[in-house]
């Protein structure tokens, strides 16, 4: 029996209770461990994913398709303009993962603010190609600006 929901969901409640956000779908897999919780606030859409025992988030500015996941954004937060060669290892535990988005979501919904949108997602798509070739030797390009 899956217990996403009595395992994750509990974790990301801080989401509805202290931040106003809405839980706008859950969905389960009945056949694997798997699930995920869709939240959104005005400005901001949230989804926690859980697949194969490992939990994780991504995050878009609602209205807009384009996310960035919860590695990248830990990344943008903190100034990191090129992907470390060593990753820190990560903790994808369900209160792991919610504790990160609860201590990092101010600055989340700031980075997923109209007025620094696209300047968000143009870094990080330059953090996801480094990562790329970093953690799988890929060949599409690396810009290091």
């Amino acid at each position: 029996m899956n217990d996403f929901l009595r395992s994750v969901k509990p974790a990301f409640e801080f989401l509805v209770s202290q931040r106003g956000y809405h839980l706008l779908s859950e969905d389960v897999s009945p056949s694997f461990d798997n699930g995920q919780l869709v939240y959104a606030s005005t400005a901001v859409r949230i989804v926690v994913t859980r697949d194969r025992g490992q939990v994780f988030f991504s995050a878009s500015a609602c209205g807009d398709p384009r996310d960035v996941d919860d590695e990248i954004l830990a990344l943008l937060i903190d100034g990191v303009k090129a992907y470390p060669t060593e990753p820190a290892p990560r903790d994808f535990s369900a209160d792991g993962s919610a504790s990160i988005l609860h201590r990092r979501l101010s600055s989340i919904e700031q980075l997923l603010s109209p007025s620094r949108l696209e300047a968000t997602l143009r870094n990080a798509g330059a953090l996801k190609g480094q990562r790329a070739h970093v953690l799988f030797g890929a060949t599409c390009p690396v810009d290091r600006s």
